[in-house]
């Protein structure tokens, strides 16, 4: 599966209005998820930086990044 970088943006940018206009109490935790989701995609990682990265965040927002990297990460570690 590819992944370009300006979809991936337009759609967490989508994502973020959504969020706003809920106001949703996990906008902080998207935020975070949206951060490291552009680094993963935008610089080859190794799976052990990652797995650290993730490992900087709360529980449930890890659990949550971790759902979303899985499609992520085959295309994008080296």
């Amino acid at each position: 599966m590819d992944f370009r970088l300006d979809d991936i943006e337009f759609k967490m940018n989508c994502m973020d209005s959504i969020l706003d206009r809920m106001g949703s109490s996990f906008v902080a935790e998207f935020s975070a998820i949206k951060k490291l989701l552009m680094v993963l995609v935008k610089t080859p990682m190794t799976e052990t930086i990652m797995r650290k990265e993730v490992m900087r965040m709360d529980t449930y927002t890890r659990i949550t990044m971790l759902l979303w990297i899985e499609p992520i990460k085959l295309t994008n570690i080296q």
